[in-house]
């Protein structure tokens, strides 16, 4: 610790090493200086320096210093990372927002949040010096929710609402996403089960239309998407004999062909029938229980240029939610709600944070402003020391 002393003395102006110099090295080896003994030979040896600066230069060592600490700390704080995933909410507006309200309530509550946190073991550098409601108001501070209006003038309408969580590891932040996202449509479905007169299943994509990028035949392109079907077997099981029916109806089907100009090499030589027929052909839906009271469905599109498929395929699972959101009006007493997942969480690539340089930015403003506080200080205090003589 001497060394160390020794060193912040020199930071003390040359006027007053060539006068107390040879007696504060002697003070110093008699004794054994702390830390803070230490501290206040920097602090003084600092205020010693500033009366002699003049205005300029206090403002650029404290722009200076301002640079360093806010550099030091982006660089201590871990780097941040954002999943994301974006889910759709069909219905009226006010009843979409009134879902939205109540689903936060219970898929975010307290109890909820903690389970996460116990789950995925976050924040295990905090937990020894946090307790757990600390915890999770933490967790609370790192999801961030969005919802905005699409569309207001179509029917259905439809709400895009984001959920984003924020964590030091992007595969962890990932998880996590998707399991705040997974109890988000589990309360979707637990209030559907406890609204008397509520239609007896529910909806979300797994998974967003796939690009193939490899022919499954002679010129054919897959494009695969997964839904997944909540309630009774027997009721999923007529749902997707209803939406079969809706989805490849021949007006469904003919506007598919005329918007993605489909099969422009069979137009000459088939009829609008025989083009609907051919799609027929080439669409696939199957179903598969899973875990009760869930049942996959995948709907497959096979066509010859794989980014038409995956188009295509997005265009018939949209079908799909309309299909199903009409059928939930028309049934007496159903719900005019069905919440749509699109979208996976995110694997992040790039940290969202600390954001070194708004960080280093800010710091050196805040260093400068300082520096201008302190340098008009002392330049007020040497003026009336001036007129006092």
């Amino acid at each position: 610790m001497k060394s160390i002393v020794r060193i912040l003395a020199r930071l003390y102006p040359a006027s007053w090493r060539a006068q107390y110099g040879a007696e504060f090295d002697a003070l110093l080896e008699d004794v054994t200086p702390s830390a803070r003994q230490a501290l206040d030979v920097f602090l003084g040896a600092m205020s010693m320096q500033m009366t002699t600066w003049n205005f300029g230069r206090i403002l650029i060592v404290g722009g200076v210093a301002g640079l360093a600490l806010a550099s030091i700390g982006a660089f201590l704080r871990p780097a941040q990372y954002v999943s994301s995933t974006n889910v759709e909410i069909y219905g009226s507006d006010n009843a979409a927002l009134s879902l939205t309200d109540n689903l936060f309530k219970s898929a975010l509550s307290h109890e909820s949040l903690a389970a996460v946190i116990q789950e995925h073991n976050l924040y295990p550098r905090e937990r020894g010096d946090e307790s757990p409601d600390e915890l999770v108001t933490r967790m609370e501070k790192a999801i961030a929710l969005q919802s905005a209006i699409v569309n207001p003038s179509n029917a259905p309408g439809m709400r895009n609402l984001t959920i984003d969580f924020k964590y030091s590891d992007p595969k962890v932040a990932q998880e996590v996403d998707g399991d705040l996202v997974s109890k988000f449509v589990s309360h979707n479905l637990t209030m559907r089960e406890v609204n008397p007169g509520g239609p007896p299943r529910q909806f979300h994509v797994a998974e967003a239309p796939s690009l193939p990028l490899k022919p499954s035949g002679p010129g054919q392109f897959d494009s695969s998407t997964k839904v997944e079907m909540y309630g009774s077997d027997n009721a999923a099981q007529s749902a997707i004999e209803d939406l079969s029916k809706i989805i490849l109806s021949r007006e469904s089907l003919a506007s598919i062909i005329e918007r993605h100009n489909l099969y422009p090499r069979e137009r000459d030589s088939e009829s609008p029938e025989e083009l609907v027929t051919s799609m027929s052909k080439d669409i696939t839906i199957q179903s598969v229980r899973a875990n009760p009271p869930v049942r996959n469905v995948t709907l497959d599109f096979k066509y010859f240029d794989p980014k038409i498929a995956q188009e295509v395929n997005a265009d018939l699972i949209q079908k799909v939610m309309e299909g199903s959101f009409k059928m939930a009006i028309a049934t007496k007493g159903g719900s005019h709600l069905m919440a749509v997942l699109p979208d996976r969480p995110s694997l992040p690539v790039e940290p969202s944070g600390p954001g070194w340089a708004m960080n280093t930015a800010a710091g050196t403003m805040a260093g400068a402003l300082l520096g201008l506080v302190l340098a008009s200080l002392i330049w007020f205090g040497r003026k009336r020391r001036a007129g006092a003589h």
